[in-house]
Protein backbone atom coordinates (compact mmCIF):
# COMPACT_ATOMS: atom_id res chain seq x y z
CA UNK A 1 0.00 0.00 0.00
CA UNK A 2 1.26 3.75 -0.88
CA UNK A 3 2.49 5.78 1.89
CA UNK A 4 0.57 9.04 2.67
CA UNK A 5 1.14 11.19 -0.30
CA UNK A 6 2.21 8.11 -2.51
CA UNK A 7 0.65 7.05 -5.44
CA UNK A 8 0.14 3.74 -6.15
CA UNK A 9 2.75 3.58 -8.81
CA UNK A 10 5.21 5.01 -6.58
CA UNK A 11 4.89 2.32 -4.09
CA UNK A 12 5.16 -0.25 -7.12
CA UNK A 13 8.25 0.99 -8.57
CA UNK A 14 9.99 1.68 -4.97
CA UNK A 15 9.26 -1.66 -4.80
CA UNK A 16 10.36 -2.87 -8.13
CA UNK A 17 13.85 -0.94 -6.95
CA UNK A 18 14.20 -2.67 -3.74
CA UNK A 19 13.04 -6.10 -4.81
CA UNK A 20 14.94 -5.91 -8.28
CA UNK A 21 11.65 -7.48 -9.64
CA UNK A 22 11.63 -7.93 -13.73
CA UNK A 23 9.70 -5.88 -16.45
CA UNK A 24 6.80 -8.69 -15.73
CA UNK A 25 5.74 -6.96 -13.24
CA UNK A 26 5.83 -3.71 -15.00
CA UNK A 27 3.98 -4.84 -17.72
CA UNK A 28 1.31 -5.71 -15.21
CA UNK A 29 0.82 -2.20 -14.02
CA UNK A 30 -0.09 -1.00 -17.17
CA UNK A 31 -3.52 0.25 -15.77
CA UNK A 32 -2.08 1.36 -12.37
CA UNK A 33 -3.79 5.03 -13.65
CA UNK A 34 -7.14 3.30 -12.16
CA UNK A 35 -6.25 2.55 -9.14
CA UNK A 36 -4.50 5.70 -8.68
CA UNK A 37 -7.90 7.52 -9.40
CA UNK A 38 -9.44 5.06 -6.77
CA UNK A 39 -6.86 5.81 -4.14
CA UNK A 40 -7.82 9.72 -4.57
CA UNK A 41 -11.33 9.04 -4.29
CA UNK A 42 -10.73 7.42 -1.02
CA UNK A 43 -8.43 10.45 0.19
CA UNK A 44 -11.25 13.31 -1.07
CA UNK A 45 -14.08 11.29 0.56
CA UNK A 46 -11.86 9.69 3.80
CA UNK A 47 -9.76 12.76 4.43
CA UNK A 48 -7.98 10.32 7.34
CA UNK A 49 -7.52 7.28 4.82
CA UNK A 50 -4.00 7.53 5.32
CA UNK A 51 -4.22 7.54 9.09
CA UNK A 52 -5.63 4.34 9.10
CA UNK A 53 -4.19 0.75 9.60
CA UNK A 54 -2.63 -1.04 6.90
CA UNK A 55 -4.96 -3.63 6.55
CA UNK A 56 -7.87 -1.42 7.05
CA UNK A 57 -6.88 0.77 3.66
CA UNK A 58 -5.73 -1.90 1.62
CA UNK A 59 -9.50 -3.84 2.12
CA UNK A 60 -11.05 -0.30 1.56
CA UNK A 61 -8.97 -0.08 -2.22
CA UNK A 62 -9.74 -3.60 -3.07
CA UNK A 63 -13.21 -3.14 -1.70
CA UNK A 64 -13.39 0.58 -3.53
CA UNK A 65 -12.48 -1.06 -6.71
CA UNK A 66 -14.92 -3.79 -6.28
CA UNK A 67 -17.92 -1.19 -6.40
CA UNK A 68 -16.16 0.93 -9.56
CA UNK A 69 -15.89 -2.87 -11.54
CA UNK A 70 -19.27 -3.33 -10.55
CA UNK A 71 -20.28 0.19 -12.26
CA UNK A 72 -17.94 -0.16 -15.41
CA UNK A 73 -19.73 -3.13 -15.85
CA UNK A 74 -23.46 -2.10 -15.70
CA UNK A 75 -22.41 0.80 -17.75
CA UNK A 76 -20.57 -1.59 -20.42
CA UNK A 77 -23.95 -3.32 -21.03
CA UNK A 78 -25.98 -0.22 -20.99
CA UNK A 79 -23.85 1.05 -23.90
CA UNK A 80 -23.67 -2.60 -25.52
CA UNK A 81 -27.77 -2.60 -25.55
CA UNK A 82 -28.19 1.11 -26.65
CA UNK A 83 -25.95 0.04 -29.79
CA UNK A 84 -26.67 -3.65 -30.49
CA UNK A 85 -29.79 -4.56 -28.28
CA UNK A 86 -32.97 -5.75 -29.48
CA UNK A 87 -35.62 -5.77 -26.84
CA UNK A 88 -36.76 -9.22 -24.97
CA UNK A 89 -33.15 -10.53 -26.78
CA UNK A 90 -30.89 -12.15 -24.03
CA UNK A 91 -26.96 -13.96 -24.85
CA UNK A 92 -23.83 -13.03 -25.13
CA UNK A 93 -23.30 -9.10 -25.26
CA UNK A 94 -22.32 -8.85 -29.07
CA UNK A 95 -19.36 -6.47 -28.52
CA UNK A 96 -17.38 -8.94 -26.54
CA UNK A 97 -18.34 -11.67 -29.84
CA UNK A 98 -17.11 -9.48 -32.11
CA UNK A 99 -13.69 -8.86 -30.16
CA UNK A 100 -13.21 -12.37 -29.55
CA UNK A 101 -13.32 -12.92 -33.66
CA UNK A 102 -11.16 -10.04 -34.55
CA UNK A 103 -9.06 -11.74 -32.04
CA UNK A 104 -9.04 -14.71 -33.67
CA UNK A 105 -8.64 -13.44 -36.89
CA UNK A 106 -5.50 -11.47 -35.93
CA UNK A 107 -4.01 -14.60 -34.41
CA UNK A 108 -4.49 -16.58 -38.07
CA UNK A 109 -3.39 -13.50 -40.51
CA UNK A 110 -0.68 -11.85 -38.38
CA UNK A 111 0.66 -14.15 -36.04
CA UNK A 112 0.09 -17.05 -38.78
CA UNK A 113 -1.47 -19.55 -36.11
CA UNK A 114 -3.33 -22.39 -37.43
CA UNK A 115 -6.57 -22.83 -36.54
CA UNK A 116 -5.28 -25.35 -33.41
CA UNK A 117 -3.19 -22.97 -32.18
CA UNK A 118 -6.15 -20.41 -32.30
CA UNK A 119 -8.41 -22.41 -30.39
CA UNK A 120 -5.72 -22.80 -28.25
CA UNK A 121 -5.15 -19.45 -27.34
CA UNK A 122 -9.19 -18.56 -27.07
CA UNK A 123 -9.49 -21.62 -24.93
CA UNK A 124 -11.84 -23.16 -27.72
CA UNK A 125 -12.96 -26.81 -27.64
CA UNK A 126 -11.62 -28.50 -30.75
CA UNK A 127 -14.08 -30.97 -32.12
CA UNK A 128 -13.94 -34.29 -31.82
CA UNK A 129 -13.11 -35.40 -35.15
CA UNK A 130 -10.44 -33.02 -36.10
CA UNK A 131 -7.75 -35.35 -35.55
CA UNK A 132 -8.99 -36.76 -38.42
CA UNK A 133 -10.47 -33.81 -40.49
CA UNK A 134 -8.06 -31.54 -39.16
CA UNK A 135 -10.15 -28.51 -39.26
CA UNK A 136 -12.38 -26.70 -36.85
CA UNK A 137 -15.36 -25.13 -38.20
CA UNK A 138 -16.11 -22.76 -35.43
CA UNK A 139 -13.10 -21.13 -35.40
CA UNK A 140 -12.97 -21.04 -39.05
CA UNK A 141 -16.03 -19.08 -38.96
CA UNK A 142 -15.04 -16.69 -36.15
CA UNK A 143 -11.89 -15.76 -38.11
CA UNK A 144 -14.04 -15.26 -41.55
CA UNK A 145 -16.26 -13.06 -39.21
CA UNK A 146 -13.52 -11.19 -37.74
CA UNK A 147 -12.02 -10.76 -40.96
CA UNK A 148 -15.48 -9.39 -42.56
CA UNK A 149 -15.49 -6.89 -39.75
CA UNK A 150 -11.62 -5.49 -40.15
CA UNK A 151 -12.43 -5.65 -44.03
CA UNK A 152 -15.40 -3.47 -43.38
CA UNK A 153 -13.88 -0.76 -41.42
CA UNK A 154 -10.56 -0.85 -43.12
CA UNK A 155 -11.47 -2.19 -46.86
CA UNK A 156 -10.28 -5.72 -48.06
CA UNK A 157 -6.83 -3.79 -49.34
CA UNK A 158 -6.91 -1.65 -46.13
CA UNK A 159 -6.45 -4.65 -43.78
CA UNK A 160 -4.09 -6.85 -46.18
CA UNK A 161 -1.88 -3.54 -45.53
CA UNK A 162 -2.59 -2.86 -41.56
CA UNK A 163 -2.03 -7.47 -41.29
CA UNK A 164 1.36 -6.91 -43.32
CA UNK A 165 2.62 -3.61 -41.25
CA UNK A 166 1.88 -5.78 -37.58
CA UNK A 167 3.42 -8.48 -39.08
CA UNK A 168 5.92 -6.04 -39.74
CA UNK A 169 6.33 -4.61 -36.36
CA UNK A 170 6.42 -7.92 -35.10
CA UNK A 171 9.27 -9.07 -36.72
CA UNK A 172 11.20 -5.52 -35.48
CA UNK A 173 9.98 -6.42 -31.94
CA UNK A 174 11.54 -9.94 -32.27
CA UNK A 175 14.62 -8.68 -33.64
CA UNK A 176 15.97 -5.88 -30.69
CA UNK A 177 17.42 -7.10 -27.56
CA UNK A 178 15.59 -7.74 -24.04
CA UNK A 179 16.94 -4.48 -22.59
CA UNK A 180 15.42 -2.57 -25.89
CA UNK A 181 12.37 -4.62 -25.49
CA UNK A 182 12.31 -3.61 -21.56
CA UNK A 183 13.19 0.27 -22.53
CA UNK A 184 9.78 0.54 -24.93
CA UNK A 185 7.86 -1.18 -22.04
CA UNK A 186 9.03 1.28 -19.21
CA UNK A 187 8.77 4.20 -22.24
CA UNK A 188 5.05 3.61 -22.74
CA UNK A 189 4.33 2.99 -18.91
CA UNK A 190 5.92 6.00 -17.70
CA UNK A 191 5.65 8.39 -20.80
CA UNK A 192 9.38 8.90 -20.33
CA UNK A 193 11.27 9.08 -23.67
CA UNK A 194 12.67 6.17 -24.86
CA UNK A 195 15.84 7.07 -25.29
CA UNK A 196 15.97 8.27 -21.60
CA UNK A 197 14.39 4.94 -20.32
CA UNK A 198 17.48 3.03 -22.46
CA UNK A 199 19.99 4.57 -20.84
CA UNK A 200 18.89 4.78 -17.54
CA UNK A 201 18.44 0.69 -18.25
CA UNK A 202 22.07 0.69 -19.90
CA UNK A 203 23.42 2.19 -16.97
CA UNK A 204 21.78 0.31 -14.43
CA UNK A 205 22.85 -3.04 -16.09
CA UNK A 206 26.52 -1.61 -16.21
CA UNK A 207 26.12 -0.94 -12.62
CA UNK A 208 24.92 -4.16 -11.25
CA UNK A 209 27.73 -6.15 -13.41
CA UNK A 210 30.28 -3.85 -11.77
CA UNK A 211 28.64 -5.17 -8.81
CA UNK A 212 28.47 -8.67 -9.14
CA UNK A 213 31.47 -8.96 -9.96
CA UNK A 214 33.39 -6.94 -7.50
CA UNK A 215 31.17 -9.96 -5.14
CA UNK A 216 32.72 -12.31 -7.43
CA UNK A 217 35.58 -11.02 -6.95
CA UNK A 218 35.50 -10.69 -3.09
CA UNK A 219 34.15 -14.26 -2.77
CA UNK A 220 37.52 -15.89 -4.28
CA UNK A 221 39.91 -13.73 -2.34
CA UNK A 222 41.94 -15.49 0.16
Amino acid sequence: MPSRGESVWDRWTKALKERGHAREVLQSLRHHQALDYVLALLRYHRPGFDDLPLEQRADLLAETCAYVNVFLEALRKLVSFLEHGLPGRRGPVPTRLVGRDVKATILKDVDGLTYREVARELCIPLPVDFVVKGDSPAVRRMVARGREVLEGALGEEGWHRQAEAMRAEAARWRSISSTEQEAEIQSEILSVPYEETLQRIEEEGRRSGAGQEHKAVKDIAP
